[in-house]
């Protein structure tokens, strides 16, 4: 009975194209997280002296499934998740980075970077995964 109930929600999954109702474990997906200095004089320094990274990664897939970061307002939360959510890190990061030069103008814009970059080698050194270039 366990059996097929994970069976339906992977078949969702697959199916809508999401991780709908389905639980990480499930998944099999991995959080890796990376951190950089805010630049002084911002808000974000002085909220939170950090720009913070979480990044949900289908090590599967080597896929970028769900992204949270500590920034000051939830439009910008949304924007960044937008951006990376299913980015495949195969591809390399330089693609991903030039979309966020391109696309999020902040101060903050490098540290942003930053913390992507510690995120994905902290990915890439502890799954091991030789599919994901070289940061």
């Amino acid at each position: 009975m366990v059996w097929r109930l994970r069976r339906k929600r992977s078949l969702f999954a697959r199916k809508s194209g999401g991780w709908e109702g389905v639980s990480a474990g499930e998944r099999g997906t991995v959080l890796v997280t990376g951190y950089a200095k805010a630049p002084q004089g911002t808000s974000m320094y002085e909220v939170f002296k950090h720009v913070g990274i979480v990044l949900e990664i289908d090590p599967r897939t080597d896929t970028i499934v769900d992204a949270e970061f500590t920034v000051v307002t939830d439009v910008a939360s949304r924007f960044l998740r937008e951006l990376l959510k299913g980015y495949n890190l195969r591809q390399g990061l330089e693609p991903l980075l030039t979309t966020i030069r391109q696309r999020y103008f902040a101060p903050s814009q490098e540290a942003l970077i930053k913390a992507v970059r510690v995120a994905v080698q902290r990915y890439k050194d502890s799954v091991g995964s030789a599919r994901v270039p070289e940061c």
